[in-house]
């Protein structure tokens, strides 16, 4: 085995150099090899050089597709080089010089893939839009781990049910594949463009030295609210579409599932929505006491028989709340105040049970729908039609979640500052698109 890294002393060079040598004197494509069963990232490389390669690779749009066996050799046992000489590009097999596996001989812990080194060959490997494309299909083949519903798992059941017809295979990855691809040209290409021009982000700076990024925008692109993240590194984000139709609402609002909020806000957001806020002045005493203990220490005194009833039902609350993200407290939060303020301009009376404003709908104020786990408050959408439009116009929206977030205590000493749309990309903390 210690024999088989000098046969390919530098691979990366070898490559380079061949790349350099087929842009002087390019040959033309007659055949292209893949193995019976192509992985994703060989399907990933047919499209790059599909949409990509007519200039580097001349005629690979006519090439007649191959299915070779798998493993090192050729199906004639004749050296790959002499295949490739012929005009038949090999992708991904034959340790030709488009198999991944040759770089992994002489590094094992190299994460590339056949796609990523059509795409270096092909000068766009930098480009933005194919970036997390080749990202994630480079550590799906070198590393594995694949999800139900990830594309290369997905890839991998469609050879099972067309186990004769490859191409069926291809036809489905390539719809797949171009439905991205185009999907990330327009996030950063023309809704980029609209975010920075039209997107406003202030930033809620509190008392103890916290603050919330908190987004805005109207627009339809469905991109928006990834946008709110990726670029603005929004904590909470609002996006107020064109109604599809007169009287029907088409406003959500986005709370980040990875919101962080201090002890103070949290405590706010509790009292509001009638969490943790006992009435009898013995409980609330020993609310605060037990509100202290450590999660292990809250385990022990709801499960002892020993503890008065009071205690223990105080810690078994505790214990499940604890368990709440901060993005579920100010998602409700944030729900039950447009709820009220609803009801108010509607001239109605709000429910004398405040919990039921937290609840999914509520049925005699269906302007919002909530999905705290997901941080999502919805009047209707470009798909979820028929949705009584919100009477509260987007800047009292704003006001609305500023009084759910801020604590009564801190709105005088608030300071509310503009910040870019776009955050600086060492400062960003969005996640990816």
């Amino acid at each position: 085995m210690s024999n088989e890294t000098t046969e390919f002393p530098d691979l990366k060079t070898e490559i380079a150099a061949a790349v350099a040598e087929a842009s002087q004197d390019p040959m033309t494509i007659k055949r292209i090899a893949v193995h019976p069963r192509p992985h994703l990232e060989e399907i990933l490389a047919l499209w790059l050089l599909r949409n990509f390669g007519k200039g580097k690779y001349p005629g690979i749009h006519c090439a007649k597709l191959e299915f070779w066996p798998t493993g090192q050799g050729t199906p004639d046992g004749r050296p790959v080089g002499q295949h490739e000489a012929e005009g038949t590009l090999v992708l991904g097999i034959a340790l030709a010089k488009l198999d991944d596996h040759r770089l992994r001989l002489q590094d094992p812990d190299v994460i590339t893939c056949s796609a990523a080194l059509v795409a270096k060959s092909l000068g766009i490997a930098e480009d933005p839009a194919l970036e997390k494309i080749l990202t994630y299909v480079s550590r799906q083949d070198s590393r594995g781990g694949a999800q139900p519903f990830d594309l290369a798992h997905l890839v991998r059941i469609l050879h099972d049910r067309y186990p004769d017809d490859p191409r069926e295979v291809l036809y489905w990855a390539f719809k797949a594949i171009s439905a991205k691809y185009e999907e990330q040209m327009r996030f950063f290409g023309p809704s980029r463009q609209e975010w920075t021009q039209r997107a406003q982000v202030r930033i809620l700076q509190f008392p103890d030295g916290t603050s919330l990024r908190v987004g805005s925008i109207v627009g339809n692109d469905p991109l928006f609210h990834r946008m709110a993240r990726f670029y603005g590194g929004c904590d909470l984000f609002v996006q107020q579409g064109i109604p599809a139709a007169p009287n029907c609402g088409n406003t959500q609002i986005y709370v980040s599932q990875h919101l962080k909020l201090s002890g103070t806000i949290i405590g706010s957001l509790g009292r509001q929505i009638g969490r943790n806020h006992p009435t009898h002045e013995a409980v609330e005493s020993i609310t605060r006491i037990v509100s202290r203990l450590h999660i292990s220490q809250l385990k022990g005194v709801a499960s002892s028989q020993d503890m008065p009833p009071v205690l223990r039902q105080v810690a078994e609350v505790l214990l499940r709340d604890r368990k709440r993200s901060d993005c579920w407290w100010a998602t409700c939060a944030i729900a039950r105040r447009l709820r009220m303020e609803e009801y108010r301009r509607a001239g109605a009376t709000p429910p004398a049970d405040t919990l039921r404003l937290t609840s999914t709908t509520v049925a005699d104020r269906p302007e919002w729908h909530l999905t705290p786990q997901a941080g999502w408050i919805f009047n209707g959408s470009t798909t979820a039609r028929g949705v009584p439009a919100t009477r509260i116009p987007l800047p009292d929206i704003h006001r609305e979640i500023r009084r759910a977030l801020v604590p009564l205590e801190w709105r005088e000493t608030l300071r509310v500052a503009d910040a870019p749309a776009i955050v600086p990309p060492v400062a960003s903390c969005g996640d990816t698109p």
